[in-house]
């Protein structure tokens, strides 16, 4: 039973990133603020898998706390991935939009 957890939680996290990166491409959502968002959803999604956990495997105790900690930190770290990365991309444009300004300054 654990290993469907284990599982779920990857293909959520797959789904998630893919519907992230899909949305800023269109421009309906930017990628800072889709990191923002599964950022804020960790301690949610770590609170949900610790008693997911906790019910469906009848003798785990302490450990279902350890594995609700840990998907809510891979899920803020990949948060905080998308806002680097936003971050990141944003810096790359704007020295991308100085230098072609800076060739067309240039007579």
């Amino acid at each position: 039973m654990d290993s469907v957890i284990l599982w779920s939680y990857f293909i959520v996290i797959l789904l998630l990133n893919y519907t992230a990166v899909k949305a800023n491409q269109s421009g309906r959502l930017k990628l800072f603020y889709s990191g923002l968002l599964l950022m804020i959803l960790a301690p949610i999604m770590a609170f949900i898998t610790g008693a997911l956990i906790l019910k469906l495997i009848a003798d785990i105790g302490e450990g279902a706390g350890y594995g609700g900690f840990f998907f809510g930190f891979v899920t803020f770290v990949n948060g905080f991935v998308m806002l680097a990365a936003s971050f990141f991309i944003s810096i790359k444009k704007n020295l991308k939009n100085n230098k072609q300004k800076d060739l067309q300054e240039k007579p």
